[in-house]
């Protein structure tokens, strides 16, 4: 994946390896999520222009049909998703959609085995392969192709062994490898020594998340409902995540195991059932004698929110084992999730305790599916100046018209205020678009989370500068 910013990243260019064109082919409503996670991880390794998902590259006035023949025709291998729903989906008139000829992931799969393109089956949510007498003819070939399982607890190790085989397969190098992008300058003259430098750790975060992906520890849940007390507080590790549940009006105290002249709290917060109409959370800081070091270094106060992040440096002038408190002010109960890192740190702390963290580029734009009232988050790299945030919900698989409700809101991960730059709120609609602008003061990396208020809906977001 390319980072754009005046420090110019340089490895290999896909085009000058004869890269291979790899088609993601998937059915919306059955596996977008999967597709789109699948296809981030696919540009990373073979270059994004190398990868086809029919809702990122086709352009505007273009011809879906020929589009996609012509693509396929052209393409290296094919990556077919399978959902639990993908051989049994049904169109409006009740039809299996697999039946109709002019059905596009039948088209896209039928060409590819047709005319010998490496086809393999990526299933996902616990799919099974389908037999041959399910399917229509021109697929009945798919069964005799070796597929991969693609599942949650093992994504990134999944992908991996997908990534190899499309290279095995074609005998085309992959663009990157797991290690770091190897850095070079191209100075311009905007660009001075200190800019540089904070790029250059900043990117270097970045790939990180790539790298981490499933490596990073899964969270640790306090299973006792009782709080700790000031004088029995949790000991947590730095870089671990901690979830507690926390009744209304409730506290409970955390000790960081080692000392730190330094650190950074990250705190995720979310309403167990249903949107609290006052989400309200407040973080003490205290020093390991239990003096207040920074009262209320954190402090959340919304109303009818979900969920929410907030981040806050904490700064010692000696090593200190650091005292955390963590109040629930809400009327009812909310799970939260603390992690502390070094001040220093570029580890990327992922939302709500996930294994994982994806990534957007500046321009792209990703899609998937938000389930009742979810998120969907990630990382992105953003340099000084303006941009425009895109945000798209649709439910075509509705018989009615639905209310459509969500946002974006982004948080440099340094620490700093969390910012909604864009809003979407539609009643009787099958699909709407919200766009808002943002601007960044200084470099850096930064969290993006987009929320769902309301039923399950398909999504798509993208950051653009202006």
């Amino acid at each position: 994946m390319h980072l754009s910013f005046d420090v110019a990243l340089v490895h290999h260019h896909a085009g000058d390896l004869g890269m291979s064109k790899i088609l993601v082919c998937y059915r919306r409503e059955d596996s977008a999520a999967y597709a789109g996670r699948l296809a981030d991880r696919l540009r990373q390794s073979f270059g994004a222009e190398n990868v086809f998902v029919d809702v990122d590259t086709i352009q505007p006035g273009q011809d879906f049909v020929e589009s996609i023949d012509a693509f396929v025709g052209s393409c290296d291998a094919l990556v077919a998703v399978i959902g639990r729903t993908w051989l049994s989906g049904s169109d409006a008139t009740g039809r299996r959609r697999l039946d109709n000829p002019d059905d596009f992931v039948r088209r896209e799969i039928a060409i590819a085995l047709r005319r010998g393109i490496r086809v393999i089956p990526a299933l996902v949510g616990d799919a099974r392969m389908p037999i041959a007498s399910d399917l229509p003819d021109d697929l009945s070939t798919l069964v005799r192709r070796h597929a991969l399982e693609i599942s949650d607890a093992s994504f990134h190790h999944d992908a991996d062994r997908l990534i190899e085989a499309i290279s095995a397969a074609t005998g085309r190098p992959k663009t990157l490898t797991g290690r770091l992008p190897k850095l070079q300058w191209k100075p311009t003259a905007r660009i001075w020594t200190g800019l540089a430098t904070v790029l250059v750790l900043a990117s270097i975060g970045y790939w990180r998340v790539y790298i981490a992906g499933a490596q990073n520890a899964a969270p640790i849940v306090i299973d006792k409902p009782e709080s700790h007390p000031s004088d029995a507080p949790q000991s947590m590790e730095p870089g671990r995540t901690y979830k507690v549940r926390l009744e209304s009006n409730s506290e409970t105290y955390f000790r960081v195991s080692r000392a730190l002249t330094g650190a950074r709290l990250v705190l995720d917060v979310q309403c167990t059932e249903g949107t609290c109409s006052h989400l309200g959370t407040e973080v003490t800081t205290l020093d390991g004698e239990g003096a207040v070091i920074a009262n209320r270094a954190i402090r959340i106060d919304l109303f009818t929110e979900l969920a929410a992040r907030r981040i806050a440096v904490v700064s010692l002038k000696q090593p200190s084992p650091i005292q955390i408190k963590l109040l629930n002010l809400t009327s009812k109960s909310v799970d939260h999730w603390l992690t502390v890192v070094p001040a220093d740190s570029t580890e990327l702390v992922p939302f709500f305790g996930a294994p994982d963290l994806r990534t957007i580029s500046v321009g792209d734009s990703v899609s998937g599916a938000l389930e009742e009232n979810g998120s969907a988050t990630y990382a992105v790299l953003l340099t000084k100046g303006d941009y425009a945030v895109t945000l798209d919900l649709a439910d075509p698989a509705r018989a009615t018209r639905a209310h459509l409700k969500g946002y974006v809101a982004l948080i440099p991960v340094a620490g700093g205020p969390e910012v909604v730059s864009c809003r979407l709120e539609e009643f009787s609609a099958v699909s709407s678009r919200a766009t808002g602008t943002l601007s960044i003061k200084s470099d850096g990396l930064h969290y993006m989370r987009v929320q769902l208020h309301g039923a399950a809906v398909q999504y798509m977001v993208k950051v653009a500068r202006r």
